[in-house]
């Protein structure tokens, strides 16, 4: 059964709860953090750098531990012909992870509702077999 909790945010703790979370649940394989703004570093610096240095952070966590962070943010709603252009904030989001998945859908919000639901949920059951070997 999926765990879930209130987190910290990244500057407050976050790592340490998710290593006192994979303490209790040792076999974890998965981190699903929804979303992106409720955890990541308020500042008005270099934007570059807290972006790249925010998934940085996730990305390190993960590879420590050999599992797989998925980390929900969302799109700008104005149309670009390149769909990592509508990914909210600096290019550093998108360069410092693994892999940049960018879900849009033109239906109606139920359709569309449905479908990320869907591609969620087979994406996820795809990355745990290819990560866990089940």
């Amino acid at each position: 059964m999926p765990w879930q909790a209130a987190s910290y945010q990244l500057p407050d703790g976050l790592i340490v709860q998710l290593e006192d979370y994979l303490k209790a649940y040792p076999d974890s394989r998965l981190i699903v953090i929804d979303t992106l703004q409720k955890i990541r570093t308020a500042s008005k610096d270099n934007a570059y750098a807290n972006d790249y240095g925010d998934i940085s952070l996730l990305k390190d966590f993960a590879d420590r531990h050999s599992l797989s962070v998925v980390v929900v943010h969302h799109i700008r709603k104005q149309n670009d012909s390149d769909v990592f252009n509508k990914v909210p904030g600096t290019t550093g989001l998108t360069v410092s992870a693994d892999a940049t998945f960018v879900m849009e859908n033109e239906a109606t919000v139920f359709e569309g509702e449905l479908w990320r639901h869907l591609f969620v949920y087979d994406f996820v059951r795809n990355l745990m077999e290819t990560s866990c070997g089940n």
